[in-house]
């Protein structure tokens, strides 16, 4: 069974075969991305990121989505924490949980935990 490495290398140079050989309409290399996406896994993106590798043009597109899509989510995860930290405060200002809700855009499920939670 081939380990990790050989793995890569060997999805590298079939990628950079499609890419530069066969040179697939936009519609098809969109397609093909979408197929090999699954496989990828946050291992193998991670690994070629850390060996700085020169991956092929459809995989460093991959590599590119998903540090966008992480980042993405992260700042979106930030701004969610940011919104229970400020209801925090107002719930601990008494505010209503309609307030809150108001003010936060939380939904009223996370301001009921949120009030739960410093009761305990």
């Amino acid at each position: 069974m081939a380990n990790d490495d050989d793995s890569i290398v060997h999805l590298n140079k079939l990628i950079y075969f499609v890419d530069n050989l066969l040179q697939l309409p936009a519609g098809l290399k969109q397609t093909l991305r979408e197929d090999i996406d699954p496989y990828l896994g946050k291992e193998v993106v991670t690994k070629v990121r850390a060996e700085r590798s020169n991956p092929p043009p459809t995989l460093a597109e991959l590599i590119s989505e998903s540090k966008e899509e992480g980042l993405e989510k992260g700042i979106e995860k930030g701004k969610n924490q940011a919104m229970k930290n400020v209801a925090i405060e107002l719930i601990r200002d008494n505010f209503s949980d309609n307030q809150i809700i108001k003010l936060t855009k939380l939904s009223r499920e996370d301001v009921v935990a949120l009030r739960k939670s410093l009761q305990s």
